[in-house]
């Protein structure tokens, strides 16, 4: 692990001084590594760090395990086989299938003159229209068999895993790359006027709920710290203090990551940038953490409001289900 991976992992808030106000690319270039850090007689030298920025390490650390084993057991059994389904032969079919949709003249047209703000943007209309209804229809029949049966099998379960990953990590990278392109363009910015009236982003904001991205994240943290900063310091998804070949450093750093999607890191981020009265940096607090309280509050209350008013569910099976 490196010095700076443990410092600034020990660290719960940047100090405002710490965060520059512009790029900087070479910032990170002359960090010194654990490894490289050595005492007179060449044995490697230990960090001082206080009790407490040790437990802080350790609760990060612990996290970070959780996480990978998580991924590990639950996620990457979908992705390997689907991937390597995709690969041994399933693409050339489902890619005949999907150009019929994605080559359509009329489609096209369609999606130009009533959806998108620009011709470039129908490019997204196909695999957005094909991914929403398999989304959409995935998470209904979840919905009908738990309040018809009152609880929901392993085999059912794991199937949804399997259609939520979407061959391989293309359903999810969808959905991730979809509410990344609106961010950059807020509101609603690349769809049409009546469609961004209603909806605004719908992929960051809506459907990205079902693939855990906090509402207005994109809008927010993304845009005002990730590529306000360049990457650099002060930006919630910095990681050039890591060691990329550490699995110690790998745990820290998706506890960051962790950090960051659910809107923590970027709260925090911007209520120290804000203390000097940004009237940006206020506003994209108060933006995302509306998005944070829909996320985190509402939707899984309007879930719950669903079984509990639906009937045949219990305490134990709704918790079951929102696992």
């Amino acid at each position: 692990m490196t010095c700076e991976a443990v410092k600034s992992t020990a660290i719960i808030t940047i100090p405002h001084s710490n965060i520059p106000p512009f790029p900087h690319r070479d910032m990170c270039e002359q960090k010194p590594r654990i490894g490289s850090v050595k005492d007179a007689a060449g044995a490697p030298k230990k960090l001082n760090l206080t009790v407490g920025q040790r437990l802080t390490v350790a609760f990060r650390w612990t996290v970070g395990a959780f996480l990978f084993v998580n991924f590990m057991v639950l996620w990457a059994g979908p992705v390997f086989i689907q991937g390597q389904v995709w690969k041994m032969g399933a693409n050339k079919y489902l890619r005949m299938v999907f150009s019929l949709l994605d080559d359509n003249k009329y489609l096209r047209k369609f999606a130009e003159k009533y959806v998108y703000s620009k011709e470039v943007y129908t490019d997204f209309f196909a695999i957005s229209v094909t991914l929403a209804m398999s989304a959409i229809s995935s998470v209904c029949f979840l919905f009908y068999w738990q309040i018809t049966y009152g609880t929901l099998p392993m085999w059912l379960i794991i199937l949804y895993y399997f259609e939520w990953v979407g061959l391989g990590g293309r359903g999810m990278g969808c959905a991730y790359t979809f509410a990344h392109k609106e961010g950059h363009h807020r509101n609603g910015g690349i769809y049409k006027p009546w469609f961004a009236n209603i909806f605004g982003n719908f992929w960051e904001n809506w459907m990205g709920c079902w693939y855990g991205n906090v509402p207005n994240s994109f809008s927010t943290s993304h845009m005002f710290l990730h590529h306000h900063l360049n990457g650099g310091k002060g930006d919630t998804f910095y990681q050039f203090d890591l060691d990329r070949t550490s699995l110690n450093d790998l745990f820290l750093f998706l506890f960051r990551i962790f950090d960051h999607m659910i809107g923590t890191g970027s709260l925090r981020a911007f209520k120290i940038l804000g203390q000097d009265g940004s009237r940006i940096f206020a506003e994209n607090h108060d933006i995302l953490w509306r998005g944070m309280f829909w996320y985190w509050v509402t939707v899984p209350t309007f879930i719950i409001s669903v079984l509990v008013f639906a009937g045949n569910c219990g305490v134990g099976q709704i918790a079951w289900f929102m696992w």
